[in-house]
């Protein structure tokens, strides 16, 4: 094709196969070159030639350019009915990857309408369902995708794969087993990512030898699959299979490297650790069965366990998730309490031995003299939630991200709010312009640090200040600015006040032929992070002095749930500002702040309004006080809790009670002269809690399971 170009190159059959060829070897911009030549010289342009020239350039990345010239391809003429469909359907795709998600549905709609390959457009209607939140729809058109391919006798292991991850992402586990194991039979056994899930699903469902099984298969067809860390980490919690949920905790003992290559902040490298975990003797018994403590124990957690889920596009409804929310949350208000009791009989505090917590030498953190303990504190209670999360979905890695190795240093915890100009992220768009306009005001009063002097704050000339004022969109901000930047978010300081300490980094770069990215990352070491781990310690102290004025018996003063509940945004404010997980962090300060409330012997009726988060509303706040402001309407609805929860906490009980409180080497919560019954008595092992979590709707399925 070249020499012919050389010697006609204007020759339009030419070009379109060179750029044919181009395309098929991954040089997209030469393809997109040469179709630029062969639109120019057709008059009136083509629906064949734009559509080309639209696939090249969505593969290149220039997705408004794609955008432009499918949309354009379909008010040319000439084409027949399928021709369009197939346009009309790729135009979709490119709404999609866009985040434009309602518009992409009215394109696979109207291509159906206009003939094209059903389970085609099935599986691609039914992907940006999933990716809206919206399950029912998702699984109703994969469901049409299976049979659509049913009826014509081609099966693909595509649309089984999806519906599984689908399912484990909504925690119905023993349904997306079936789909995993159809995914592999069609594929040879030979899908890695199939392999992954099914061996999480069977260890989320306590089959844990099945489990080792699958690993073994999938690393003899990769060993440095990122699947490897993963398999670690199963096999340690399946070897305390039968141990108390607390007493072991795997930010200790699981090794570093092991731990930072799950979360992927490090590569995956299976010489340096070997497995030394076994599954022999893990495997359930008849015991963890459910009984009348379990059933109780659920009837409870269940009535409160959907305030997790978000009211938002974009977040799937995950039964699991919420049971094992409304678990933990009773477990955080149970230990939160005894601590408190303990407090308020004159001592120090609850005991904690240092083997049970994710750091025994965390900033704040009280010791007793001479021993190998601690009192309950900001971690502690952290930690509570976390142990929890970390068993509950073994897909997301949840680790204290501040127990990496040195050489996970420099790594950060980011979020994109907007992608390369236009792309928007359907979970956090809605929170695109008030990120844009915080970072505008941040240039114009703090200054920013620019791509040129990545160590220097400087601040913009007067010439410029206009600009960046009427900028829309990131990438009319960093033309403002001039260059690529980052400014932080200055946090009001409660420990020290008048002073700022460092919140989230937000950041215009990176990106794409379209515009820069605008995202916000969270730095996982360094100073700023010690200090904002003192701001919490002090935070806590005072949810604590709180608690403690509550009385312990009688009838609680509104004004009294009203300051824990304050002082609990105060300790969320700052959790969510460090983010100090490489996972849920903000669903584990969702969980502290129900907890403490759950403490006074009240829930939380009211729900975070629609498209709506706490944690961002905290991101762009600049002291507690404004992130309150905010919010604290959203949570207004503040109840009495039920008699029969209000028995599972220790409220209401006498305040004589003056002996030590302390945690054994159990991690079970010892001399508290109370009769209340424990989560962690009634769940007293890692088997019964997962075989409680994968035999949910043999129990009764949650309402919020549902939203």
């Amino acid at each position: 094709m070249t020499n012919l170009l050389t010697i006609e190159p204007t020759n339009i059959d030419g070009l379109i196969k060179r750029a044919e060829i181009y395309s098929a070897a991954g040089h997209h911009a030469g393809a997109v070159a040469d179709l630029d030549k062969a639109v120019s010289q057709t008059d009136p342009l083509y629906l064949e030639l734009l559509f080309r020239r639209g696939l090249a350039k969505r593969s290149q990345g220039d997705l408004l350019g794609a955008l432009a010239d499918l949309t354009l391809s379909l008010e040319k003429p000439a084409g027949s009915d399928h021709s369009r469909a197939v346009a009309v359907h790729h135009l979709g795709n490119v709404q999609a990857d866009l985040g434009r998600n309602l518009a992409a549905l009215a394109s696979f709609r109207r291509a159906i309408e206009l003939g094209t390959s059903l389970s085609h457009v099935y599986n691609d209607i039914a992907s940006v369902h999933m990716e809206r939140g919206e399950w029912r729809d998702a699984l109703h058109f994969l469901n049409l995708t299976h049979q659509s391919q049913v009826q014509q006798g081609r099966l693909e292991p595509l649309v089984l794969a999806r519906r599984g991850l689908l399912l484990q992402n909504l925690g119905r586990h023993a349904e997306a087993i079936v789909d995993l194991k159809g995914c592999l039979q069609l594929s040879g056994q030979r899908d890695t990512q199939c392999l992954l899930l099914l061996a999480v699903c069977h260890f989320s469902s306590g089959e844990f030898s099945r489990s080792e099984e699958v690993f073994k298969r999938l690393l003899a067809l990769d060993p440095t699959h990122y699947g490897w860390p993963r398999r670690e980490v199963m096999l340690f919690n399946a070897q305390r299979a039968h141990a108390p949920l607390f007493s072991f905790n795997p930010d200790q003992l699981i090794p570093a490297a092991v731990r930072a290559a799950s979360s992927k902040f490090d590569p995956a490298d299976p010489t340096t650790s070997k497995t030394v975990y076994s599954t022999a003797g893990s495997e359930f018994t008849p015991s963890e069965r459910f009984n009348a403590s379990v059933k109780a124990l659920l009837r409870e957690t269940l009535s409160y366990s959907g305030w997790i889920q978000l009211n938002t596009t974009g977040f799937l409804p995950n039964q699991r998730s919420h049971a094992s929310f409304g678990l933990a949350v009773l477990a955080m208000a149970q230990r939160l309490q005894d601590h408190v009791r303990a407090v308020r009989s004159g001592k120090k505090g609850l005991l904690v031995p240092d083997s049970l917590s994710s750091h025994p030498h965390y900033q704040g953190v009280q010791r007793e003299d001479g021993t190998d303990k601690h009192y309950f504190g900001w971690r502690d209670y952290f930690d509570g939630y976390v142990r929890w999360r970390q068993l509950s979905e073994p897909m997301d890695s949840v680790w204290w991200a501040d127990r990496f190795p040195l050489s996970s240093r420099g790594q950060s915890i980011f979020t994109l709010l907007v992608g390369n100009g236009h792309v928007q992220p359907v979970r956090y768009y809605s929170y695109f312009k008030p990120a844009l306009q915080l970072v505008k005001e941040l240039v114009l009063t703090r200054g920013f640090v620019g791509s040129s002097q990545p160590t220097a704050t400087r601040y913009l000339p007067s010439s410029q200040v206009s600009a960046v004022r009427a900028a829309q969109t990131s990438q009319q901000l960093q033309a403002a600015v001039g260059e690529s930047f980052k400014v932080v978010v200055p946090l009001l300081s409660t420990y020290q006040p008048a002073t700022n300490i460092s919140g989230g980094t937000l950041m215009v770069d990176g990106g794409g032929l379209n515009g820069p990215d605008l995202k916000i990352h969270f730095d996982v070491y360094g100073d700023a992070t010690l200090r904002n781990q003192l701001e919490l310690a002090a935070t806590f102290e005072r949810l604590v002095a709180a608690l403690v004025a509550v009385p312990p018996t009688g009838p609680v003063q509104d004004e009294q749930v009203r300051d824990v509940l304050s002082r609990a945004l105060e300790l969320f404010y700052y959790w969510v500002n460090l983010t100090p997980l490489t996972r849920g962090s903000s669903a584990c300060g969702y969980g502290a702040i129900y907890a403490a409330v759950l403490s006074t012997g009240h829930v939380i009726h009211s729900r975070v309004p629609r498209n709506k988060q706490l944690d961002f509303e905290a991101f762009f706040s600049l002291s507690p006080t404004q992130f309150s402001s905010r919010i604290s309407s959203w949570l207004s609805d503040i109840r009495p809790a039920s008699e029969s929860l209000r028995a599972w906490t220790t409220h209401g009980e006498s305040s004589e009670n003056t002996v030590e409180v302390s945690v054994d080497a159990t991690g079970a919560v010892t001399n508290t002269a109370s009769e209340v019954l424990r989560v962690d008595e009634v769940l007293d092992s890692v088997a019964k809690m997962l075989f409680v979590l994968s035999h949910l709707n043999d129990y009764s399925p949650s309402p919020f399971f549902d939203v």
